[in-house]
């Protein structure tokens, strides 16, 4: 089965149809956000680096979990 990066948690492999599924709803969403404002052109470089450091907060807590499954079979 070929995995895909998820569209917004891209530290997540998906199945082809969740990515398709999820990158839909966000072409939907950002267009629906710029009808209503129409200078909106995506996420703030601020909002960008906020979300950045999430995304390796939880890498990092996913590995760990990894490490301390791997630990616990053993």
């Amino acid at each position: 089965m070929i995995s895909k990066s998820h569209p917004l948690a891209n530290f997540l492999k998906v199945t082809g149809n969740i990515y398709a599924t999820t990158l839909q709803r966000v072409k939907e969403d950002s267009q629906a956000r710029s009808k209503e404002d129409p200078t909106f052109s995506g996420i703030t470089p601020e909002e960008s680096k906020t979300l950045e450091m999430k995304s390796e907060r939880l890498k990092e807590i996913l590995l760990d979990s990894k490490k301390k499954l791997n630990l616990q079979e053993s």
